[in-house]
């Protein structure tokens, strides 16, 4: 027969010394599970604060020292500034214009005959042709008084392509239009944006024929000092019929 085993030990036997003893643990050598389960989260608990705590800190470091931000209607714009977000500066060198510079009223100085061809007529009397001494009769105010061209066969004139009249004012000015009174009609008179020395050359700012109040209205205004008249075709004076031009008065607007 087999010996019967006892759990019993002999009060001499160490209990380390059993057999079984490395078989079996005691309750003391083991942790409890709800003890492991604590620790994790109390390590979790600590992290989550951390992470809260340098959040925090990182965006007070951000936002210290900045203003606060404004949003503003995009229709809204600045002094300066166009809605677009162009920016728009005074132009403080800009010139003023034409328009906005306050010019004197026009008053004629003197007016001069200028009879380019009169040689081609007679070479003897170049300094007399068409009466050059009564000249200043068309802007002494009178209108009694007047000066007449020499009269001719033809309206073309004869031997020449015209005759002209220098006008020349105080000062520099506006001008807009230039009027002549005078006793016939019919011919051709040009206001010619030219010099004395070539009366028959030049643009044309206004023409038309000759009548007892004859306009020559420019298109824009036109700045200047001087103003040069080219008669090229000659009226029929009202006092006998004769191809000459009878001017009484010339007024400068």
């Amino acid at each position: 027969m087999w010996p019967k085993r006892s759990d019993e030990l002999p009060l001499d036997t160490d209990v380390s010394d059993a057999p079984w003893s490395g078989l079996q643990g005691g309750e003391d050598d083991r942790e409890p599970a709800s003890r492991r389960v604590n620790a994790s989260a109390i390590l979790l608990a600590v992290i989550a604060l951390l992470v809260i705590v340098i959040g925090a800190l990182a965006l007070n470091y951000l936002t210290s020292g900045t203003d606060p931000v404004t949003l503003e209607d995009e229709t809204t714009s600045v002094e300066g500034e166009t809605p677009g977000g162009t920016e728009t500066t005074p132009d403080e060198s800009a010139e003023p214009t034409e328009d906005a510079i306050d010019y004197p009223e026009p008053t004629i100085q003197s007016v001069t005959l200028l009879n380019p061809q009169a040689a081609n007529l007679d070479p003897s009397t170049v300094d007399s042709q068409d009466n050059p001494g009564s000249v200043s009769n068309v802007f002494d105010g009178n209108p009694a008084t007047s000066w007449s061209s020499w009269w001719y066969s033809d309206p073309a004139f004869w031997m020449k392509d015209g005759i002209g009249l220098e006008i020349t004012l105080a000062e520099e000015t506006e001008i807009t239009e230039v009027v002549l009174n005078v006793d016939g009609n019919g011919g051709l008179v040009q206001w010619r944006d030219t010099v004395n020395a070539a009366p028959n050359s030049g643009q044309i700012i206004a023409e038309g024929a000759m009548s007892a109040e004859t306009l020559l209205t420019a298109s824009e205004p036109v700045v200047g000092q001087t103003i040069i008249l080219w008669f090229e075709d000659l009226p029929t004076a009202n006092s006998d019929g004769l191809y000459r031009i009878d001017i009484s008065e010339i007024t400068v607007r």
